[in-house]
């Protein structure tokens, strides 16, 4: 007798996010088959890590270029290039049958698209960034080289998707009013679901830290390596803290350009830097070794942009949470963090953590040099076994299966 077929998870994502992976696995052990649509090209290297989370990948390649009218030039030359692959690729979706597509933003526009393409599928909008709290208004936003069109698509998928995840605070969402999308915006069913750790990622936390005498702090995250003066706050912050002779680690890749290319361009940024010996520049890691790797250092460090006049208008640091709150936990690691990250503060609060909240990088040293550090590690492994992913992960499937018991 042939086995069943099992029920499909789709997720469509622009490149691929760890925070995907982590839900893939979920569904994964639980006997799903999963399957990634992809848009974007994406270092090619972590295709094997990838799949592990994925039975399926499907990749239009395509390159990563801003969808404005400014640049047309650039994209139909692009895009011409790749109707072949592209047709390819849209047959190999027509013969899906998911029980449920995630669609990750942002961008939101590929969620609308897909919305009227397949709508016959059941689709839960993911905003994992939401520009409707990053901007208060229309005139900012489009300043901002923000397009109608993705204005548009998030006020759509909020109003007429099946579902969302959204992964910030549970109130974020109420907040949307009155802002970038307009008022009175009338919500479909909504979940908070955090980027919850994974034993599959975590190392044994170690009592004592590490390297040397001397304190060492890691940044880990993402950087848009095609417009780097967007991280000129936090090369602003690491020089503030190589003053006061605390070794600095950066791990970090962009989203849009392979490893190695990547690393060139922001390694190119961090010049002025190099000569210093408390700085440490790094080349990107796979999600799972780069926790490995960064479990070796003293702290964390999670730094708030106050350069950009757009952040204090911004309601974004407020309410959102990253997947670098999982990342040092994961790494065993406390980490110290900006005043204005109000729900990650909540977090940090609630286990005893939040006297590693700074309101000036240049007092860190007298900060870190005050904390009882055997007793944040306790703390540490206390926040890291609540946060577990397996232990939140039925809210999610149970919260799926009420939306398309619903809709049937």
């Amino acid at each position: 007798m042939k086995s069943p077929k099992r029920k499909q998870v789709v997720f469509l994502e622009s490149f691929p996010e760890v925070m995907i992976y982590k839900l893939a696995r979920g569904f994964k052990k639980r006997g799903y088959e999963t399957i990634s649509i992809r848009l974007l090209k994406f270092d090619k290297n972590s295709e094997i890590f990838y799949k592990d989370a994925f039975d399926k990948i499907i990749s239009f390649d395509l390159s990563f270029t801003k969808m404005n009218p400014k640049n047309l030039h650039n994209i139909i030359p692009l895009f011409t290039k790749k109707i072949p692959a592209i047709f390819k690729n849209y047959f190999r979706m027509l013969v899906l049958n998911p029980k449920v597509v995630i669609s990750r933003a942002t961008p939101s526009a590929p969620t609308y698209f897909l919305k009227k393409f397949f709508w016959k599928w059941p689709v839960i909008y993911f905003p994992y960034d939401i520009r409707g709290l990053c901007y208060p208004n229309k005139v900012i936003a489009k300043k901002n080289g923000l397009s109608s069109m993705e204005i548009y698509s998030e006020r759509y998928c909020f109003e007429n998707c099946l579902g969302i995840i959204h992964k910030g605070d549970p109130d974020e969402l109420n907040h949307l009013d009155k802002r970038l999308l307009g008022e009175k915006i009338n919500l479909v069913p909504n979940i908070s679901f955090s980027p919850y750790c994974s034993e599959e990622f975590s190392v044994p936390i170690k009592k004592t830290k590490k390297i040397s005498k001397e304190k060492h702090i890691v940044y880990v995250g993402a950087m848009g390596a095609d417009n780097l003066n967007t991280t000129n706050y936090l090369f602003e912050n690491f020089k503030k803290i190589i003053e006061q002779k605390i070794h600095i680690h950066v791990y970090t890749k962009s989203n849009t350009l392979p490893a190695k290319e990547s690393f060139d361009k922001m390694s190119g940024h961090a010049k002025k830097f190099i000569t210093s010996k408390y700085f440490h520049f790094h080349p990107s890691l796979d999600p799972k070794s780069l926790i490995k790797e960064i479990s070796k250092y003293d702290f964390g460090i999670w730094i708030y942009d106050d350069i950009s006049p757009l952040n204090k208008l911004s309601l974004e640091a407020q309410f959102a949470i990253g997947n670098k709150f999982a990342s040092y936990l994961e790494a065993g690691l406390p980490f110290i963090y900006s005043k204005e990250f109000g729900f990650i503060g909540g977090l940090m609060k609630k286990y005893g953590l939040n006297c590693l909240e700074i309101k000036d990088v240049n007092n860190l040293k007298k900060i870190m040099e005050k904390v009882n550090y055997s007793t944040l590690l306790q703390r540490v492994a206390k926040a890291r076994k609540d946060f577990d992913i397996d232990e939140h992960f039925p809210e999610l499937e149970e919260f799926i299966n009420s939306l398309i018991n619903r809709k049937k």
